[in-house]
């Protein structure tokens, strides 16, 4: 509770709250074929602390429902990543009000209704698996999920320079990662890539911008979220 009260106002006691914890992301490679490294995920875990807890990524003052009051990351016994390197997750505990207006999505959470979660954070860092380049600095010419040389290209979030919130969402992260996405802030490379887009894709491109975008919701790390109801969070 000591944790918690540095949030507050005014001291909470343990009836006043009700506690839970998330495994917010992992250092696996993603369905969009982006990942964090053990080094972001630390710095994750700094960050994170004090953050709010939102529904749909929606930045309103409406939507908070819970804060962030402690992080840690988290060896996963006897489980690897894609790639074979040791799995590790960020766990984030939570706190909410332990309130009347709250008992439906309290409810929500301990039927496991309300599992699925995102993050929201920047990194100043995201490196190509096949190139090695920064694709915050120049894009390079390799895309998610394609294979080169037999080699299927992902993308790691380094140095993670600010992290905004935690989000329940239905769906946390896009199956289908595709040409829609960049992450570069300088010019796009001069030969196009041999994808044609859709009239939805490029709609999108137009409403949501060609670059990474700290305004815009950033990339959603896809947490296969296990929700761990507490009575008490040690």
């Amino acid at each position: 509770m000591s944790l918690i009260n540095e949030f507050t106002l005014e001291p909470l006691s343990e009836e006043d709250v009700y506690l839970f914890k998330v495994a917010a992301c992992d250092n696996d490679i993603d369905r969009d074929f982006e990942r964090f490294d053990d080094e972001s995920l630390d710095e994750m875990a700094s960050l994170m602390v004090g953050r709010t807890f939102i529904k749909d990524h929606r930045r309103e003052s409406d939507n908070q429902v819970a804060r962030i009051y402690q992080c840690e990351v988290q060896d996963v016994e006897g489980k690897t990543t894609s790639d074979g390197l040791q799995l590790k997750q960020l766990v984030v505990k939570c706190y909410m009000l332990n309130s009347e207006a709250n008992q439906q999505l309290i409810s929500e959470i301990k039927a496991g209704i309300r599992k699925e979660v995102s993050v929201s954070f920047m990194p100043d860092v995201v490196k190509c698996s096949i190139c090695g380049i920064d694709n915050r600095k120049q894009a390079c010419r390799h895309y998610w999920g394609r294979e080169y040389d037999g080699e299927v290209c992902h993308f790691t979030f380094q140095e993670i320079s600010d992290a905004y919130e935690l989000s329940f969402v239905a769906v946390p992260a896009q199956k289908n990662a595709g040409t829609k996405k960049a992450y570069a802030i300088d010019d796009p490379p001069d030969e196009p890539p041999n994808i044609t887009p859709t009239n939805e894709e490029k709609a999108k491109a137009s409403e949501e911008g060609a670059f990474f975008d700290a305004q815009i919701r950033l990339r959603i790390a896809e947490a296969e979220l296990k929700l761990n109801t507490l009575k008490g969070c040690d």
